[in-house]
């Protein structure tokens, strides 16, 4: 733990170069209400949406060549390349994903749907999750405990991520319908707004 520790603390000065153009462009979109108000900017997150996902797929493709051994014995820069490619086009995807959200939500039979409340539910306490999702995988993938990560596959951890997020909308919607903040969405709260 200690270790991890220190990893993190590097870690998050040395990636902020990463982290910094991301809260960027989110505070960018929201200030302009592109999430809040998708209905009013159809055209924008549908082109967002088409653009990142195609960059992000295709920014992955060497990288998974490498990964499933279509690609054997690259070089290091090559290895290194690649690596930068798909994090780069990761950024695009992830921009791209909140647009094709932003899009389908902002249609009136998706926000009257059942379980598009519930996974708003989920959002709204999505800290709490997070940590709470952390805490599962570790149990579930530490040697020693779960031991999945040591024996599983690609198909296995698909399985246990998928089945967390279903329970995770379950618990969430519990806690909506009891007006009930997350844990940790309340300390963030009590933190940041003492008075």
């Amino acid at each position: 733990m200690l270790t991890r520790s220190f990893y993190w603390a590097s870690y998050s000065v040395i990636l902020l170069h990463q982290v910094i153009p991301a809260m960027a462009l989110g505070i960018w979109a929201s200030r302009k209400k592109l999430l809040d108000h998708p209905e009013q900017h159809r055209g924008l997150p549908l082109r967002t949406a088409a653009v990142g996902l195609a960059l992000s797929t295709f920014g992955g493709i060497p990288l998974a060549l490498m990964s499933s051994l279509y690609w054997n014995y690259p070089s290091e820069a090559t290895t290194a390349i690649a690596g930068s490619l798909h994090t780069v086009t990761g950024y695009a995807g992830g921009i791209g994903w909140a647009a094709l959200i932003g899009f389908i939500a902002g249609s009136p039979r998706t926000i009257r749907s059942k379980l598009t409340m519930a996974i708003a539910a989920l959002g709204q306490r999505s800290l709490t999750f997070y940590i709470f999702q952390s805490i599962v995988f570790f149990i579930v993938f530490a040697d020693g405990i779960g031991g999945l990560g040591a024996i599983g596959n690609q198909l296995s951890s698909d399985i246990v991520a998928w089945l967390t997020w279903i329970v995770f909308i379950i618990i969430a919607e519990f806690m909506q319908r009891a007006n009930y903040s997350g844990p940790a969405e309340k300390l963030l709260r009590r933190l940041t707004y003492r008075k």
